[in-house]
């Protein structure tokens, strides 16, 4: 009787136990698969910089538009000052004749009526002088209203011309703000494509590094990785804690994300042991898949690994699964793709501290990010099936709780 209860428990409690282990479903992926990801990412990678060229023209012929608008523009505000110098020597030139023709005939008065030329007409010594000094007092008077009419009418038309300039030259200054607008949407669109580019390159890096793991292991282009994978990967049965000593500053999974460096949803745990040169240690036994590097880029002025820094990826078989975690913000790396590494092997330094390590944007201070997925490191898998290392990793249960030694569980 006791026999059988024992046996009942024993069966119940695996029937719990496989309630609470998860089923992971990796899809099979041969490394034929994985080299046409490669070919695909490569296709990417020249379309992208097809793009850019296209984009550089564009800029290039709006920086020619914003110039020829500029030389417009100053070409109007010389011909508006010119235009305005002209006004002003036409109004000197009516008051000049006006001068010049009252000192001639000084006694008319061109509200006075005739008696003002019979005057200057009656002074003649003869006849002919008296007949000229009529003519003559005529044409001057006549000259006089005309040349003042004529420089009247010039100043009217010089400002009709001005406002037409200058509302011109409103215009083309609104053409040359929308062009600097649309300039810089340009600008910003090439920047993003060149960091999509970087995107793309660090894929392709570490899609060449994990076809070579495979190659270098005797994988064929036809076998699932996950089986032949499993073959040149070290196996474990247990994951450790990355540092010797820490506490947990943020779990996986929705966050405040009232800091713009930061993102909505945390998809690693982040931990930290202070200041100082902390080593780092993988959380088990496998091969290093691919390392990325902050490299300075001149089209961008920024560090292609701008988000994360120094970074090692791991691949594990844990149990038969295969696992990868990643490494972020690290201050330095000690190990090399391709390389076989065990729990002791320190991977690298602790870093993330915006002091010293400024190229990387989205550490707010000195700390491990530690990523866990399971399957292999590429697009497909990598990123999709993220998991939570707290669920797998033996931590403290609370925030800032500190831990002494890699495996002593909690």
């Amino acid at each position: 009787m006791m026999k059988k209860i024992v046996n009942i428990c024993f069966i119940i409690c695996l029937l719990i136990v496989n309630l609470y282990i998860p089923e992971f479903k990796i899809e099979a992926k041969t490394l034929g698969d994985l080299k046409s990801e490669l070919a695909k990412f490569e296709e990417d990678y020249k379309n992208n910089k097809l793009q850019q060229e296209l984009t550089k023209d564009e800029i290039k012929n709006i920086e020619i538009k914003i110039t020829n608008l500029t030389d417009n523009i100053i070409k109007l505000g010389e011909e508006i000052s010119d235009l305005n110098e002209q006004i002003e020597k036409l109004n000197e030139d009516i008051e000049q004749k006006k001068s010049e023709i009252e000192s001639i005939l000084s006694f008319v008065q061109i509200s006075s009526g005739e008696s003002a030329y019979l005057e200057y007409a009656f002074g003649a010594k003869d006849f002919t002088d008296f007949i000229y000094r009529v003519a003559v007092s005529e044409q001057l008077t006549s000259y006089n209203d005309d040349l003042v009419d004529q420089y009247k009418k010039n100043i009217e038309e010089n400002e009709k011309k001005k406002v037409e300039l200058n509302d011109k030259k409103i215009s083309l200054a609104k053409q040359q703000s929308n062009l600097k607008v649309e300039l810089d949407k340009v600008k910003k669109s090439l920047v993003e494509l060149d960091e999509f580019s970087l995107s793309i390159e660090e894929q392709i890096e570490a899609k060449k590094s994990e076809i070579k793991i495979y190659e270098d292991k005797g994988c064929k282009d036809n076998e699932d990785i996950k089986t032949c994978g499993m073959a040149m990967l070290p196996p474990d049965t247990s994951f450790y804690r990355p540092l010797v000593s820490g506490f947990i500053t943020g779990w996986f999974g929705k966050r405040n994300c009232t800091d713009p460096r930061v993102s909505c949803y945390h998809y690693g745990l982040d931990m930290s042991a202070g200041y100082g040169q902390i080593p780092v240690y993988p959380v088990a036994n496998g091969i290093v898949v691919y390392i990325a590097t902050p490299s300075y880029n001149p089209t961008t002025g920024r560090y292609n690994t701008k988000c994360g820094g120094k970074q090692v990826y791991i691949q594990h078989n844990i149990n038969g699964v295969i696992y990868t975690t990643g490494y972020v913000h690290l201050r330095s790396i000690n190990v090399e793709k391709g390389q076989v590494v065990t729990k002791e092997t320190q991977i690298g330094v602790m870093g993330g501290d915006p002091s010293i390590e400024y190229w990387d944007n989205c550490s707010t201070g000195a700390h491990l990010h530690l990523e866990l997925s399971t399957g292999t490191f590429n697009e497909g898998n990598y990123y999709a099936n993220r998991l939570a290392p707290q669920s797998y990793i033996n931590f403290p249960k609370s925030l800032y709780k500190d831990w002494y030694d890699r495996k002593i569980k909690y």
